[in-house]
């Protein structure tokens, strides 16, 4: 599972910004290995992402974990970018699944 938005970065002390906490450093790092592993290639252009997530998190808002997907997504090189341009639409949703599922479908431009 991704981390929610809430546990992606910490505030630096001093208030000299943010950055990303280990625990988002270390999905980003697992998770890209799996993602590489699956899918070859970039899809450019415009797409749809469906994001399915275990559903064993009865308080957790789903929407939170959208931003660490695409942003995986994005740096994997699996999307061109995850601005309005190129993601047309997400949707996410609770599954019975272990983990996280990721559906990118080409929209036509």
């Amino acid at each position: 599972m991704p981390p929610s938005v809430n546990a992606m970065y910490f505030n630096l002390p001093g208030g000299h910004g943010r950055a990303k906490t280990q625990k988002y450093r270390d999905w980003c790092n697992s998770a890209g290995k799996i993602l590489t592993a699956q899918i070859k290639g970039r899809m450019g252009g415009r797409v749809d992402i469906r994001i399915k997530l275990e559903d064993s998190h009865p308080t957790a808002d789903c929407s939170n974990y959208i931003k660490a997907t695409e942003d995986l997504l994005v740096s994997s090189g699996v999307i061109s970018d995850d601005r309005a341009k190129f993601v047309r639409s997400v949707k996410v949703e609770w599954a019975p699944i272990r983990g996280i599922q990721i559906e990118i479908e080409k929209v036509a431009a």
